[in-house]
């Protein structure tokens, strides 16, 4: 989080430049491997990266009016919006993954929330913030679906 808002900070530079240059270095480096893979395996990483960019993005967007501590306590949710997600798809949930995401989601405001980093009121950009560990979180559970199969 401090560096990709230092990037949009103190590098001037747009949410969809950092992001770009993110994905287009990653896409570079990958090239070579995903030439041995099948159609089906490609088109399964393709959905999945989106999933992934749209969350980078809606990050980098976040960053240029959220703080970097409340950032990164909002995109920490990523481990409680997957239950949450299989539970909105008729998915059964154990009392026990539901106990760890809850006591995840405690841990969570212990590390983020001090009296010397108090979290604001949430806003508009919080809410795109959010998009992020909701786009992470969409991206796990495909993930589990595509590796089932």
């Amino acid at each position: 989080f401090p560096s990709v808002k230092y990037l949009l900070n103190q590098g001037h530079m747009s949410p969809d430049i950092v992001c770009l240059l993110r994905f287009l270095i990653a896409g570079l480096v990958l090239t070579p491997f995903s030439q041995k893979t099948t159609k089906e395996v490609r088109l399964a990483g393709t959905e999945i990266g989106l999933w992934i960019s749209l969350g980078y993005v809606t990050q980098a967007i976040s960053l240029q009016s959220v703080s970097s501590n409340k950032a990164a306590f909002i995109c920490s949710l990523q481990v409680i919006v997957v239950p949450l997600i299989e539970i909105l798809f008729g998915k059964k949930i154990s009392l026990k993954l539901l106990s760890a995401a809850a006591f995840s989601l405690l841990g969570i405001v212990f590390l983020e929330y001090s009296p010397a980093n108090q979290l604001s009121p949430p806003g508009i950009n919080d809410l795109i913030c959010f998009l992020q560990p909701l786009s992470f979180g969409i991206s796990y559970v495909r993930i589990e679906d595509y590796l089932k199969r």
